[in-house]
């Protein structure tokens, strides 16, 4: 896989999504630290648990994402 979400606090609220890529290409072998996942998680789709299916798809279109929190 090489898109995570980033959670945060003790119910694992999602905060965000990092792209491995993107983590390898800033810490150039170094450990990165919570604190910068969190700098570097790009804002995730969020949709409803009762949306359909078409108006799904439609929204991961127009914003061109490839993963999303439901």
């Amino acid at each position: 896989f090489s898109r995570y979400p980033v959670v945060e606090g003790p119910d694992d609220a999602p905060i965000g999504v990092l792209h491995v890529k993107e983590l390898f290409l800033q810490t150039s072998g170094e450990t990165p630290d919570a604190a910068d996942l969190r700098a570097w998680a790009r804002i995730p789709l969020t949709l409803a648990e009762d949306l359909s299916l078409d108006d799904a798809l439609a929204r991961f279109q127009r914003g061109n994402a490839h993963f999303a929190i439901v």
